[in-house]
């Protein structure tokens, strides 16, 4: 009957939504354990007070200006070092954090349009059906970017699914444990920026 038949499509949109939603927070929250760990690294090289470390970690806006701060402290705290590949064979921290910062920024696109752009419904016909008969629609949930925004910043991504969020997920759940294998490489493994200390004048 009509009545089954708008009850079944509710129950699906509804379905997909939660499906959709639960997607969306499971990758902000993996956003947020990565950014956790990247203030931990600030915290070790500046070497401070942890209140003064967050005030110079949150103050700075955005997670693409983050990944700049950390990797600027790095880079002071961790010169490169010249050395024989042929005798060390294993990458130095600073090696394996431009490597890293460089997989996380390849992310960064997907993260933002996921956190800042419109969700949309895709009412696309599911099947080929004859003029005049009740459709089946694809009533998935999906992420576009804003019209305005998009004529402002074009990107490279049309539109966020289900289907795309997943493999998101795997890779910035990989590159958070990763940013933690190098937080503790960090602590149990290199010397930190001197702290400053101001001498009071004789």
């Amino acid at each position: 009957s009509v009545r089954n038949l708008w009850e079944s499509r509710f129950c699906l949109k509804r379905s997909r939504s939660s499906e959709f939603y639960s997607r969306v927070g499971r990758c902000i929250k993996r956003w947020a354990d990565l950014e956790g760990f990247l203030f931990e690294i600030c915290d070790w090289a500046l070497n401070t007070e942890r209140s003064v470390a967050a005030i110079v970690f949150f103050r700075t806006p955005s997670i693409d200006a983050r990944l700049t701060l950390v990797s600027d402290l790095l880079k002071r705290t961790l010169p490169a070092e010249k050395r024989d590949p042929k005798i060390h064979k294993h990458p130095t921290n600073l090696e394996i954090w431009t490597k890293l910062e460089k997989r996380i920024r390849s992310h960064l696109e997907f993260r933002n349009m996921l956190a800042h752009q419109p969700v949309a419904v895709n009412y696309t016909a599911l099947f080929a059906l004859p003029k005049g008969t009740t459709n089946a629609y694809d009533l998935s949930r999906v992420i576009q970017q804003d019209w305005d925004d998009k004529k402002r910043r074009p990107s490279s991504i049309k539109s966020i699914s289900v289907a795309a969020m997943d493999d998101h997920l795997t890779a910035v759940t990989r590159e958070a444990k990763n940013t933690g294998v190098m937080l503790r490489r960090l602590q149990h493994g290199s010397k930190p920026l001197e702290r400053r200390v101001e001498r009071t004048p004789r």
